[in-house]
């Protein structure tokens, strides 16, 4: 027996299908998060002025009957089985750069439910590279947790070890073990100032 969400998945990639900018949809209904992946041309798209990808869709909203509408990537007002729309770093092929060449955008959609902590995660998310932008003083993509999280994303995405329903590690995931592995670094480097300041002291 299909959850309601995964039975959502199905419907909605069902129509997806029949959409001229939807290039592959695949749905996995029996994930532990059921999900729809999909690749996009967003030159296919009516009234699309070029440009790239990737700002064609950095965050969106769906509702349960498949309404897309734009929105900021956070929102207080989210309805209660609304869908998540998020770029996803190249599912289909091994390497994920052919299709970014093309103009071709992988999105990954789920439905929010008792499974999904999907908003959760992403507000977390942010909040990791907004510390990071007021420490450094630096743009996002400039940051070194961004950079070094983006590295490791590119090298999990080109050995298909970056989906979690087939054994790999999620983005989110990746971003916990990144920021762990940071903090044990600053902890290491402080306990190292300590005792160089100790060492200091003794021979002075």
């Amino acid at each position: 027996h299909l959850s309601l969400n995964a039975q959502r998945v199905l419907r909605l990639a069902s129509e997806l299908e029949l959409q001229p900018w939807a290039v592959q949809v695949k749905a996995i209904p029996t994930a532990t998060v059921p999900v729809v992946k999909m690749l996009a041309d967003p030159s296919r798209l009516p009234g699309f002025a070029g440009g790239s990808g990737d700002n064609w869709m950095m965050q969106q909203q769906m509702s349960p009957q498949g309404a897309v509408s734009s929105s900021p990537p956070l929102s207080t007002d989210q309805m209660p089985h609304q869908a998540s729309v998020s770029s996803s770093a190249g599912f289909f092929p091994q390497w994920r750069g052919a299709d970014l060449m093309n103009g071709l955008q992988p999105i990954d959609i789920t439905f929010e439910g008792p499974e999904h902590g999907g908003i959760g995660s992403t507000t977390y998310s942010q909040c990791v590279v907004q510390d990071a932008c007021n420490e450094t003083g630096l743009p996002p993509e400039s940051t070194p947790v961004v950079q070094v999280a983006m590295v490791l994303k590119e090298l999990l995405a080109q050995r298909r070890l970056n989906e979690p329903f087939s054994g790999g590690l999620s983005s989110y995931g990746l971003l916990l073990l990144l920021l762990a592995v940071l903090k044990d670094r600053k902890i290491i480097q402080e306990d190292m100032k300590k005792m160089e300041k100790q060492r200091e002291k003794v021979s002075g």
